[in-house]
């Protein structure tokens, strides 16, 4: 009887514990223009194996400059129609290491779209991504970020994440 009691109340313990730190979280981010550099193997055509990586400031809401974002790309797809999804599209793995003034970052992974043979993605098409793992005021992060590409080629970045 006083096993069941006590694991009655560790269970209910945990379970307290687990629900209040699943709470979700949402932070917008304002990513300046970025600064690319395409690494090439110089054959003329954009095709799987090719990369790109890029940094770029990040602002709260309100235009304050909070963060850096660093990222690379890596093409992940055979150029022309090779009969996998849609020619017109190019496919990529992303990587995104947001780095706060603190020095936490979160870290930022997905498999995304962009038009063929363009460094950017498309104007006003979402991409999402999923948050991978966080240092600092971050660890134990996960979710998911929603990323625009704005006419101004500014993106904004929404973060829905909770810390475990």
């Amino acid at each position: 009887m006083v096993t069941v009691l006590v694991a009655s109340v560790l269970i209910a313990t945990g379970c307290s514990d687990t629900k209040a730190r699943t709470e979700w979280q949402t932070m917008t981010l304002i990513q300046a223009k970025p600064v690319l550099v395409e690494l090439s193997d110089g054959d003329g055509v954009r095709e799987d194996g090719e990369e790109m990586v890029f940094e770029a400031g990040l602002d709260d809401q309100g235009g304050k400059p909070v963060a850096r974002l660093l990222g690379h790309h890596l093409i992940v797809d055979t150029p022309g129609d090779d009969g996998i999804g849609d020619p017109s599209l190019e496919e990529r793995f992303v990587t995104l290491s947001l780095i706060f003034e603190s020095g936490d970052a979160i870290l930022v992974q997905g498999a995304n779209v962009y038009p063929a043979d363009q460094r950017i993605l498309k104007a006003n098409a979402p991409q999402y991504r999923a948050i991978v793992g966080g240092t600092g005021a971050y660890k134990g992060i996960r979710g998911q970020v929603k990323t625009t590409r704005n006419g101004d080629e500014t993106y904004t970045h929404v973060l829905d994440y909770t810390l475990d």
